[in-house]
């Protein structure tokens, strides 16, 4: 399953109809007000914001805007899906879902000897190793969740490593400190029909109009997880505890 090429993200449209699309279809029917895509529709709200996130970060990557000029253009005229996709097929072999090479936010170091946890452990409310060893799981059980969907999967999975909530000794935190608060542009216009696109437009940036590296031939995408994890140990010889080195997705 591909994360760029497959269909895998719940909708909503303006009709109310509900459906499920590929990422660069999230500006399909928007052309004269015809049927845009309004909401998210994931089963559930943690779900939803992270797909927002999920498409924010995407747009940014393979579409980012020059200036300000270009900012406003992108939420008044919204591009193709067929723009879009010429764009996000850049990126599309790091979006592999499953396979033998590197896979999407996944660890390119694990091995079969390695231990194997239930698949709610994805889920932010399910109960960490330690509760369930002293069996204090008493509101929230475990193995609540056994299996689900592999597009389910792919949200879960983009959702545990964005918010990254500290799951005890050798657990990191993501650069969010492990909450899951996040904070998105919304435009004031009084246009009812307030699309999915728009509010993932106007939470992009432009780029530093002082920066070298401002021509679009210079595109570099390289996310952390298609190489071998990097590791920082808790404390070394001195007693001190190191920096680790940050990769921004």
């Amino acid at each position: 399953m591909n994360l760029i090429k497959d269909v895998w993200i719940p909708v909503q449209r303006f009709s109310e109809k509900l459906e499920e699309i590929s990422p660069f279809e999230i500006t399909s029917r928007i052309e004269n007000d015809s049927d845009p895509i309004m909401s998210l529709n994931a089963p559930r709200p943690d779900f939803n914001g992270a797909l927002l996130q999920f498409l924010v970060g995407l747009l940014q990557a393979v579409f980012p805007p020059e200036n300000e000029t270009e900012w406003e253009d992108l939420f008044v005229n919204p591009p193709s899906p067929e723009v879009l996709k010429e764009a996000m097929e850049k990126v599309k072999s790091a979006f592999e879902l499953f396979g033998d090479g590197p896979r999407f936010m996944q660890d390119t170091n694990l091995n079969e000897e390695d231990t194997v946890f239930d698949i709610s452990a994805l889920f932010i409310e399910s109960p960490g190793e330690n509760t369930i060893k002293l069996k204090k799981d008493f509101f929230i059980k475990r193995n609540s969740i056994s299996q689900i969907c592999e597009k389910c999967a792919g949200i879960g999975l983009f959702s545990f490593q964005t918010n990254s909530p500290s799951g005890g000794q050798g657990h990191l935190t993501s650069i969010r400190g492990g909450g899951p608060l996040t904070t998105f542009v919304t435009s004031k216009l009084k246009n009812p029909k307030k699309t999915l696109f728009g509010r993932n437009s106007g939470s992009t940036f432009f780029r530093n109009p002082t920066s070298k590296s401002t021509a679009k031939k210079r595109f570099r995408f390289n996310p952390s997880f298609l190489g071998p994890t990097r590791k920082s140990k808790i404390f070394n010889r001195k007693g001190k505890r190191p920096l680790p080195k940050i990769y921004i997705l």
